[in-house]
């Protein structure tokens, strides 16, 4: 029986999914759906569950970008200049400094029902809610992609938080209220903190404040965005694993601190974590940390023992599953890769040189500090890709750990 089966479907998943990027079309599936089948019949006859789960992973991953695939190529149908009827839910909304934009979900064109989510840039703010559906009409356009390499892909960029189109100029027909009201009042939360942020802080810092606490960097100037980036702190700056930390984990533990039993702290915290995600935003990154401290949180209830590969694991295939996109987002990649810097690379090599941790904090955050550092450089993002090979080492090596 494995022990970490859920490393192993990742490994699987990931798999199918960079095979059906590099080989498009209904064969490329087929011929992957065969190898899974493969997979599995060894599995079953060697009576080892990895091979079982790889081959499962395989077809999870290939399927599901298939239909993403096939998704973008009926997008790509309606970019032809012309105007068309576009309905669908609000799920986001957002004031920029001369417009307002909203992302739409459950999208429908000229009566045909489209998968992914459409970016839209409006004059006015529409008359409705996050929830209520509105009918739009507009000319649907593709992202520009980067004409120099290594230059930034907005494209990718969008296609990575699940967003296939925009609409530049849009003319509102009609709004249908509805209203999905806990995610609507945290916008009004957000709106509201942000208008604070701007009225008592100095102007100077007001941009670096609202970034730092809901991850929103509209308002950072060039400059700033510089500096952070030259001092290698620009993580600050983005809603993450230290913010679930220092609001999640922080509440639970001060509840237990306090007394209070398990249940009583979970429940205390873990709407804190879930609503902190969605007035963020649900990036990538606060997405990850989320879903792991709320696997965590379970696991203090029911008294299991929490296994930081099984979590990420889980984690990453519940994102990827949603947005196949998200396996070249530098997001993703970052995020998922001081995970397992931290989490797997560093117990490892702890392990290996017999170094033995916790005589000295300094020395053990600095030595895990660039432990993340260099196997986050670009150089070493190419590993990330071949997330297999991670899921691999989960299994054969780092289960002694």
């Amino acid at each position: 029986m494995n022990k970490r089966p859920l490393p192993c479907v990742l490994a699987g998943f990931v798999l199918g999914e960079v095979w059906m990027w590099q080989f498009h079309g209904t064969a490329a599936l087929a011929a992957l759906c065969l190898a899974a089948i493969i997979f599995i019949i060894i599995g079953v006859m060697k009576k080892g569950s990895f091979f079982v789960l790889l081959g499962i992973g395989l077809m999870l991953g290939g399927y599901q970008t298939q239909e993403w695939n096939l998704s973008k190529e009926q997008m790509n149908l309606w970019m032809n200049g012309q105007t068309h009827l576009i309905q669908g839910r609000i799920e986001e909304m957002e004031e920029k400094e001369y417009s307002y934009s909203i992302v739409m979900n459950q999208v429908s064109i000229d009566n045909v029902s489209q998968e992914g989510r459409i970016l839209v840039y409006l004059a006015e703010k529409p008359n409705g809610y996050i929830g209520s559906t509105i009918l739009l009409k507009g000319r649907l356009e593709p992202f520009d992609s980067s004409v120099n390499p290594g230059g930034f892909d907005l494209k990718a960029y969008r296609e990575g938080k699940g967003i296939l189109g925009l609409v530049p100029d849009a003319e509102i027909l009609q709004v249908w209220m509805g209203s999905f009201l806990i995610k609507d009042l945290l916008y009004g939360i957000r709106e509201k903190s942000t208008l604070y942020l701007k009225k008592h802080m100095k102007e100077e810092y007001t941009a670096i404040g609202i970034a730092m606490t809901f991850g929103e960097k509209d308002d950072l100037s060039d400059e700033q965005k510089i500096l952070y980036q030259f001092g290698g702190i620009s993580h600050v700056l983005a809603v993450s694993g230290l913010h679930m930390s220092l609001l999640g984990a922080a509440l639970y533990k001060l509840f237990r601190k306090i007394g209070a039993g398990y249940w009583i702290s979970v429940c205390f915290s873990l709407p804190c974590i879930v609503c902190y995600t969605v007035m963020t935003g649900m990036s990538t990154s606060c997405s990850r940390a989320a879903f792991m401290l709320i696997i965590y949180l379970i696991g203090e209830v029911k008294g299991y023992y929490y296994d930081l590969p099984s979590a990420f694991s889980l984690a990453a295939i519940w994102l990827l599953f949603e947005v196949p996109a998200r396996l070249f987002d530098s997001g993703f990649l970052l995020s998922f890769g001081a995970v397992i810097s931290v989490g797997i690379i560093w117990p490892f090599l702890c392990r290996l040189f017999q170094y033995k941790t916790g005589d000295s904090k300094i020395r053990d955050g600095l030595l895990s500090g660039i432990i993340i550092t260099v196997f986050t450089l670009p150089f070493s993002l190419f590993f990330f890709y071949g997330f297999s090979l991670a899921g691999l080492l989960l299994n054969l090596i780092v289960i002694p750990l």
